[in-house]
């Protein structure tokens, strides 16, 4: 049998993996205090921003700073 049987990224993948995967962005202008919510934040290929798989954590957290339209959140945990 070739390989050893677990699957991972080769190494042209790891390459573009910072851009091609999706990332929390802000969906609209959001203000200092506000909380994160699946009406301001949502996911696009981005390379600003935490990855997507943070979505929940995120969610329901106030904000610490002011964002715009399509800045990458970069909440701190």
């Amino acid at each position: 049998a070739l390989g050893t049987g677990c699957k991972e990224p080769n190494l042209s993948e790891k390459k573009i993996a910072p851009v091609v995967l999706k990332k929390i962005v802000a969906k609209q202008k959001i203000q200092k205090g506000e909380c994160f919510t699946g009406d301001n934040l949502t996911v696009k290929r981005s390379s600003l921003g935490l990855d997507a798989k943070y979505w929940d954590l995120v969610i329901g957290e106030k904000t610490c700073k002011d964002y715009l339209q399509d800045d990458g959140i970069d909440f701190q945990f």
